[in-house]
């Protein structure tokens, strides 16, 4: 375990983006959308492998 794990793993820079969202307004950096597409793209990722590197589509939420 690194000494800097919770830096690294962005959670700092995740809760000073929250907390600077509430204070002052600022439009987010990331909603639910944008959590859905990647979990799309690294499941992508997985059937892909599967399927020995076949392109597989993504459906992206917009």
């Amino acid at each position: 375990m690194s000494p800097d794990e919770g830096w690294f793993n962005g959670y700092q820079h995740e809760m000073q983006a929250f907390y600077e969202s509430l204070a002052f307004g600022t439009p987010i950096e990331s909603n639910s959308a944008l959590a859905s597409d990647v979990i799309a793209t690294i499941y992508a990722g997985y059937v892909s492998a599967e399927r020995k590197g076949a392109e597989v589509d993504i459906t992206i939420l917009k």
